[in-house]
């Protein structure tokens, strides 16, 4: 990134070779305006609070390497909706239900989930591949996927 440059992302996956001098994470539910005197951050609804997951690597790590154990190579999306929603209810200390009403209500925890991924390929425990394959009508749409290593 530039200088007098600024990059908006929803997920730093993909963005290994992007230098990013810092990293900033606004509230939930904020609105950000870029002013050029800096930057404004207005809080939608400051009544409303999202909940809060914590993540149990230990869990998370151990659910995924026992599925790739048993399955084989498994791409991203399938490797999650495998564990939805009783394994990442698990893994998020919630119950099934709780863990889709905090996901109908729009709680995120994919960029969590990516960065479980890339600790355990950075640990050796998995390998990933970009695999190539036909999506949304579009053929050779890149995928990662993964194996134990």
């Amino acid at each position: 990134i530039g200088q007098n440059e600024i990059m908006f992302s929803s997920s730093r996956r993909g963005l290994t070779d992007v230098e990013m001098g810092r990293v900033f994470q606004p509230p939930k539910n904020s609105v950000i305006k870029l002013t050029r005197d800096g930057v404004e951050i207005k809080v939608m609804d400051p009544g409303r609070e999202a909940p809060r997951v914590t993540i149990n690597e230990f869990k998370a790590k151990r659910m995924i390497r026992n599925t790739l154990k048993e399955k084989g190579r498994m791409d991203v999306r399938n490797l999650f909706h495998i564990h939805n929603p009783d394994g990442w209810a698990d893994v998020y200390g919630v119950t099934a239900n709780e863990f889709k009403a905090h996901r109908a209500a729009g709680v995120y925890v994919m960029n969590p989930y990516f960065e479980l991924l890339e600790s355990m390929v950075a640990d050796g425990i998995i390998e990933e591949s970009i695999d190539p394959r036909p999506e949304g009508g579009f053929e050779n749409v890149s995928r990662y996927s993964y194996v134990l290593a």
